[in-house]
């Protein structure tokens, strides 16, 4: 046996013990916290070693497609769960916003009042099929209450003569 077989046995060895180290502390801190076994936690050490065994071969590992159908579920049930609750809160935060511009703008005219309904309509078309059945409370309403947040970048201020 050569030194470089040697060294090569021993980054072995030392990797092993690492890895056999870091799934020993995960256990004990586990059971710590929970008191209970967690018996699977080899199969998550063994699937990480089989995505870097399928990476280091050159193919797509089985865990990367499990990732994103999950990523990609996950989205969709979101997004389903929030469409009932930004068309819930459509009515208000239009009512919320022009509250607010006319605070600190003055009197906004009716036809920029119209405008801003149209855009809180338009940022929640995607949602609820038919929104006036959705209010808080009601039995096909689920999910906790948010608002829709609308960015304004420029807002017509007064001008030299004061004036909008």
């Amino acid at each position: 046996m050569t030194s470089t077989v040697a060294l090569f046995l021993a980054q072995d060895g030392i990797i092993n013990g690492a890895v056999y180290a870091l799934l020993g502390v995960t256990l004990v801190l586990l059971f710590a916290v929970t008191r209970v076994i967690f018996v699977p936690q080899g199969e998550f050490v063994a699937w990480g070693a089989l995505t870097v065994a399928a990476l280091e071969a050159g193919n797509v590992p089985g865990t990367a497609w499990l990732l994103m159908g999950l990523g990609v579920s996950a989205a969709v049930l979101d997004l389903l769960r929030d469409r009932q609750t930004l068309a819930v809160n459509r009515i208000h935060t239009t009512q919320k916003l022009i509250e607010q511009l006319e605070t600190e703008y003055g009197p906004i005219d009716q036809r920029f009042t119209q405008e801003i309904e149209t855009i809180t309509e338009e940022v929640t078309k995607w949602g609820a099929a038919d929104s006036t059945k959705l209010h808080a409370g009601s039995p096909t309403h689920s999910g906790p209450k948010r608002s829709v947040a609308i960015s304004w970048t420029s807002i017509p201020g007064p001008g030299k003569d004061g004036k909008r």
